[in-house]
């Protein structure tokens, strides 16, 4: 079966009402408040784009979100992520590039800490994630990325002088650098992310970070990402 053969997708369970429109997008911008114990109260501008790059009837929509958040703690953070579809499906392109400055407390070591446990650690953190997927069955997807993590100018601030907290006791560093490419399979079981039909998701991804590229150390991970989506019953 040729790749083109493989995006062809069963319309039965996939109806989309939307007028078809290659290059048209269809964008919203929705500024939020909220409040939580990690970041105080917070306020968010939060954007999506979405379009169409072909006209096919089953081409997965693409979007690309964004929003620019700020804090009563001031942690400040922007995300930008691009999901690509191209060339009837065959191809799927994801981002994720986030930045923070982000204040917050943590509470060191061990499964029993308390409120007085905490102290305050600030830090820059600047991530890039890319991927190029390729599909090679209906829809399976196997591709190759590279993940950059960088954290700079760690430091505790305002403690007492006579404070002694679990980054004085086991040391630390004011940096953190993991760099390393990625092995990735999805399984897309829907064509629009934004609102799915009941379906399946499934997301394996395995990273190997080596310092050849600028990673502290030689480590690997494996995220295992599953997921079923429902109606919610008052939809129906």
């Amino acid at each position: 079966m040729s790749a083109s053969g493989y995006s062809q997708r069963n319309a039965r369970s996939r109806k989309d009402s939307s007028i078809r429109q290659a290059g048209k997008i269809y964008a919203f911008v929705l500024p939020s408040a909220q409040y939580t114990l990690q970041t105080g109260f917070a306020v968010s501008n939060a954007g999506n784009a979405a379009f169409y790059t072909s006209n096919r009837k089953d081409e997965n929509i693409s979007n690309v979100t964004s929003s620019l958040n700020d804090s009563q703690k001031k942690q400040f953070f922007i995300p930008l992520e691009p999901n690509i579809w191209l060339n009837e499906n065959n191809f799927n392109i994801l981002t994720d590039w986030n930045f923070y400055i982000f204040p917050q407390y943590t509470f060191g070591l061990g499964g029993f800490p308390i409120e007085l446990d905490g102290y305050p650690i600030n830090y820059n953190y600047l991530k890039l994630y890319q991927t190029v997927l390729k599909i090679i069955a209906p829809d399976f997807y196997l591709g190759l990325g590279y993940d950059s993590d960088n954290l700079w100018n760690i430091r505790q601030v305002n403690l007492r002088a006579d404070t002694v907290t679990n980054w004085d006791k086991y040391g630390f560093s004011s940096s953190s650098k993991s760099s390393g490419p990625t092995l990735n399979f999805l399984y897309y079981g829907q064509r629009n992310l934004i609102n799915p039909f009941p379906g399946y998701y499934a997301n394996l991804v395995l990273r190997s970070n080596f310092t050849f590229m600028g990673s502290d150390y030689n480590w690997s991970s494996l995220l295992v990402d599953l997921r079923k989506y429902l109606h919610f019953p008052c939809f129906r």
